[in-house]
């Protein structure tokens, strides 16, 4: 599931990149600095799950991600702004929500995954020889 969500989520951001660059009206109209804001969440997003991919700790890479996660929400936010304040037309709002919308279940999928990976890791740390062998006594060392 990670590698292929991983690059799911990437080619969706990656997409709402390029159409929001190629909203020219957007840029022109844009008062409040919203597309600078959007581009640089695209980027956040981008950066989170890179490093979070690189990371060896199921709890480093989920922190990552949910940063990554949050990230998306928040541009996610910025794609309904920039519709209300039209700047953008209805379809153009359309596609990127549901590129947003699809790109957050994958990630939220992904993040709760590696949670339960992470919480099967410190389980597996706590228990000792007598858990793992049950009936079976271990006579401590002399």
């Amino acid at each position: 599931m990670g590698d292929r969500s991983i690059t799911a989520v990437l080619n969706l951001i990656n997409e709402i990149s390029a159409l929001l660059a190629s909203r020219e009206s957007f840029n022109r109209n844009d008062r409040y600095g919203l597309a600078p804001q959007m581009q640089r969440a695209a980027g956040i997003i981008v950066s989170s799950l890179r490093s979070g991919w690189m990371q060896q700790s199921h709890e480093e890479q989920s922190v990552l991600f949910e940063r990554a996660f949050s990230t998306l929400r928040e541009l996610h936010y910025q794609i309904g702004l920039a519709f209300r304040l039209g700047y953008v037309d209805e379809e153009y709002h359309r596609v990127c929500n549901s590129k947003a919308d699809e790109a957050r279940k994958l990630l939220a999928g992904l993040i709760a995954s590696l949670r339960l990976e992470s919480y099967r890791e410190s389980e597996r740390e706590k228990r000792t020889p007598k858990d793992i062998l049950p009936g079976i006594h271990i006579a401590p060392a002399v």
